[in-house]
């Protein structure tokens, strides 16, 4: 089962035993209580965003795909995932940030269906 997430090698989520300590030793990093911090500040700003600029037009629609990607973008890569944001690529660029991420995401969860060969 665990055969299609290891499609980047073996993780945290998918080894035992002694190969996990490891693993485990290496993702903690990520973890630590100033990351933690930093993630829950700039959820809280996007969500505080989100409600001032956009949740009177969403009705009862909850963008929680939206919300997700501005804080990985935010927390995870530095770039600041606001709520109203450019859609003009930076020069030499033909994508923004948040696009690019959101076809990594969406293509990464396509292959993991195929592997997984689940429906979507």
């Amino acid at each position: 089962m665990f055969k299609a997430f290891n499609m980047f090698g073996n993780h945290v989520g998918t080894t035992d035993g002694a190969e996990w300590v490891r693993h485990r030793k290496i993702a903690s990093r990520a973890f630590t209580e100033p990351n933690m911090k930093m993630v829950w500040k700039q959820t809280a700003r996007i969500v505080n965003e989100m409600f001032d600029l956009d949740w009177a037009h969403r009705g009862d629609e909850f963008a929680l795909d939206d919300l997700s990607m501005f804080v990985i973008m935010a927390a995870g890569f530095g770039q600041d995932g606001k709520w109203i944001h450019d859609k003009t690529p930076p020069l030499g660029r033909s994508l923004i940030f948040r696009q690019a991420l959101k076809g990594v995401v969406d293509n990464l969860i396509l292959r993991l269906q195929g592997l997984l060969d689940v429906g979507g």
